[in-house]
């Protein structure tokens, strides 16, 4: 049953990968001649439409949360990380784009401690360094 487990993992990972590469590509033709604001704004609202026609069966119970502040601040992370991405791709290309947000997991575990106090192990941090060697 473990590799059914995999497999299936294995195919949710292309099948997402698959819509990063959409989303993005879709980002940076229409960032060309369209305005950031207006490209981050239909991404999110497209995303919000498509999201609730899955989700309406359980929709009530997924929206609940004990912080919602934290929600919030989360969620305006993410569009300023979404707008900045897409003001990045007008200036550098997809590839380049790309590559950096590949850097996001080292990053993460870089503030982890400073920022989240959480403990990281050794393990992590040979993962990091070796992410950072294979450049």
């Amino acid at each position: 049953m473990e590799s059914r487990s995999v497999a299936v993992g294995i195919a949710w990972m292309l099948v997402t990968t698959f819509f990063f590469v959409c989303v993005h590509a879709t980002g940076k033709y229409l960032v060309v001649t369209q305005p950031v604001g207006q490209v981050v704004w239909g991404r999110y609202v497209f995303h919000l439409l498509f999201a609730t026609l899955i989700l309406l069966p359980r929709l009530r119970s997924l929206v609940r949360t004990d912080n919602l502040s934290a929600q919030l601040i989360r969620s305006a992370f993410m569009l300023g990380a979404t707008a900045f991405y897409f003001a990045g791709v007008q200036l550098l290309p997809l590839a380049e784009a790309n590559a950096i947000s590949f850097l996001t997991p080292i990053f993460v575990v870089i503030l982890a401690r400073p920022v989240l106090g959480e403990r990281v192990g050794p393990h992590r941090w040979a993962g990091v360094f070796s992410a950072l060697s294979a450049r």
